[in-house]
């Protein structure tokens, strides 16, 4: 998953399925500087996956319902810029690979 602060960043291009979310960092998820504390970009991959399956029909409660769970094994993240409070930011979610087994996003 990918986060761009401006909206006039272009948009990465891909032939797979992708996804955009806006959000908007709220006050609580920043440090005393005004900084999105580390820790919560864990929270915005996720916000990526779950609004990806949305977007496209699905939601995690009826793949739940239906004996199927997705268990995350392996989170690699670099941080390449900061988002400060009230900065607009889109979660850019693709899917980068599907098997029988497991499905990786980016």
């Amino acid at each position: 998953m990918a986060f761009r602060r401006d909206p006039k960043t272009p948009a990465m291009t891909t032939d797979l399925p992708q996804h955009v979310f806006r959000l908007r960092v709220r006050y609580d998820e920043c440090d005393p500087m005004g900084f999105v504390h580390h820790s919560n970009y864990l929270r915005y991959f996720e916000i990526g996956r779950t609004e990806f399956l949305r977007s496209s029909g699905g939601r995690y409660r009826e793949v739940e319902e239906a004996g199927l769970y997705v268990v995350v094994v392996h989170v690699d993240c670099r941080y390449r810029a900061s988002a400060r409070y009230d900065d607009e930011i889109d979660i850019v979610t693709r899917i980068a690979k599907i098997t029988a087994a497991k499905i990786i996003h980016e």
